[in-house]
């Protein structure tokens, strides 16, 4: 079956695109919005801020508040654990589990990869709002408005594995499955990938993108691919500024400077970390170039994302010198971040049901950005988008113009992957 993660294996290419995503109607047609309960109401659970391997006292456990109806499992209307089942307090909360145990993990993995749904789907409002005549927003938000999808189903411990990935399958299930392994280090810790919130953020944003593009997943063109690796990534970095506590960490870690080495950037420590390398899966603050990296989903991403990076980092500098009398660092980091995201998940929603280059994304990104400074309504449509876009992604070789291919030889290339991710490929440094 296809698969979504952090590695490299074989795409069954008997899948074919009609029909390649089964929907299926829950009968539930009330709004999403509807499951944003009044204030008062909603469940607490409790996650790790980022990665087991950050604070070796205690994980760094935060608790997060969703707020709406989160039944035993923990599950809800968009997603439900199917392994070591859990129920909530008397209150409603899932707080009572013990850090570091399955019931624990269970609930982590919900809280995460549900709080990645409620950010993207509450975006999507917002640039509907914003953006009332685009067609393909409005698509967009119909597809969570009525649930017509399967719900995404999560188990935290599916085996042992240097691997977790997001699947969907031909009968329409999907699956989030995140696997265990001992370390290649001591040769006695166990390792357990659900555990890492940039893990389960990465693998909740490949099943997010595959209900927006589904034919996405079965594309064959290196770039399409890599733009769906480049969105786990992005997602596990924009889910972490969404995160009071660590974008508030992010500013103390690098004094303001994201290009001082921080947490932010990189994926995954304790994963990379315990198979053998420096750091962490991948660092999005890297200057790779289109034209020199190896043609391998997960290499090419590290191209877009890099330059997201480093668009961030520009914006947020810009964003600085322009507020720093009316808010402090944290919430001007949070803000460009919104920003960004909001550019970004438009882009890729305007993308069209194509495979898309990185230069087709870009331009979407650099004409949604003119768009806004032309008309400005927010405070950041002014600070210079376009020319941190074009700019970044010029110096990555990665044309910025209507209808560049970018590389187009490269589109047509049969490489081989299963869905995006699966066995072990460790070129990550």
């Amino acid at each position: 079956m296809p698969k979504a993660g952090f590695f490299y294996a074989t795409l069954k290419r008997s899948i074919a695109l009609v029909g390649a995503l089964v929907i299926v109607s829950w009968g539930l047609e009330a709004s999403f919005r509807d499951q944003f309960e009044e204030p008062g109401k909603g469940a607490r659970l409790r996650i790790f801020d980022q990665d087991p391997s950050l604070d070796k006292e205690n994980g760094g456990i935060s608790t997060v508040f969703i707020p709406r109806k989160i039944s035993a499992g923990p599950s809800d209307l968009f997603i439900q654990v199917v392994q070591t089942s859990v129920r909530p307090n008397s209150n409603g909360d899932f707080t009572d589990y013990t850090p570091k145990t399955p019931e624990f993990d269970s609930v982590h993995t919900f809280a995460v990869a549900s709080s990645v749904y409620q950010m993207y789907i509450q975006d999507l409002w917002v640039l509907s709002t914003l953006f009332p005549k685009s067609l393909a927003l409005k698509q967009a938000t119909k597809i969570f408005d009525k649930r017509k999808f399967q719900i995404l189903k999560i188990t935290p411990h599916a085996g042992e594995d240097q691997n977790a990935y997001y699947s969907r399958e031909e009968d329409g299930s999907r699956v989030l499955m995140f696997f265990s392994f001992t370390s290649e280090i001591d040769k006695k810790t166990k390792i357990h990938t659900c555990q890492s919130s940039e893990v389960v953020a990465h693998e909740a944003g490949h099943s997010f993108l595959d209900l927006l593009h589904p034919e996405y997943f079965v594309s064959q063109s290196p770039q399409t691919g890599g733009l769906h690796e480049a969105f786990g990534d992005l997602t596990s970095l924009f889910w972490t500024l969404s995160q009071p506590r660590q974008c508030g960490n992010v500013i103390i870690d690098t004094r303001g400077n994201l290009h001082r080495q921080n947490f932010l950037a990189v994926l995954a420590e304790q994963f990379g970390k315990e198979i053998g390398l420096k750091e962490g899966l991948r660092n999005a603050d890297d200057d790779v170039s289109l034209l020199k990296v190896e043609q391998e989903v997960h290499e090419i991403s590290r191209v877009f994302t890099g330059a997201l990076y480093d668009i961030l980092a520009d914006a947020f500098k810009a964003a600085y010198q322009a507020k720093k009398d009316q808010q402090d660092m944290t919430h001007i980091l949070a803000d460009t971040g919104v920003y960004l995201r909001h550019l970004f998940l438009h882009s890729i929603v305007e993308s069209g049901n194509f495979d898309p280059t990185f230069s087709n994304v870009a331009f979407q990104m650099l004409t949604l950005a003119k768009a806004r400074a032309n008309a400005p309504k927010d405070p950041l449509d002014n600070l210079g988008w376009p020319g941190f876009i074009k700019n970044q992604f010029t110096r990555r070789d990665v044309p910025v113009a209507l209808n560049s291919r970018a590389l187009s030889f490269l589109d047509h290339m049969k490489v081989k992957k299963a869905g995006i991710c699966g066995t072990i490929h460790r070129k990550f440094t």
